[in-house]
């Protein structure tokens, strides 16, 4: 699983909107619709029902928005807790 799918799925699932979320992410609206479907093949599970031009989660999605967003908010902190003490900072 890519961290990219998460951050594109966490976003996805906040806006409902595919476009917004490309605008967010400064990525092609076909990205991210790559991302959501490789993430859903690798979950075995459907996130979002298409209907017509527009995007809601499922249950299962509904149920993995939270996790996937406290999984992207973790790696970042991760991040950037590493790139302190790669500065030097050792305490908070």
């Amino acid at each position: 699983m890519e961290m990219q799918w998460l951050r594109t799925f966490a976003d996805a699932a906040e806006t409902l909107n595919f476009r917004k979320t490309s605008e967010r992410l400064m990525l092609s609206q076909p990205s991210v619709t790559v991302h959501i479907r490789q993430l859903e093949e690798y979950l075995g599970i459907r996130l979002f029902d298409r209907v017509k031009n527009r995007v809601v989660l499922t249950e299962e999605g509904h149920h993995f928005k939270y996790q996937a967003g406290t999984l992207v908010k973790k790696f970042d902190s991760t991040v950037d807790e590493l790139h302190s003490f790669a500065q030097g900072y050792r305490r908070q």
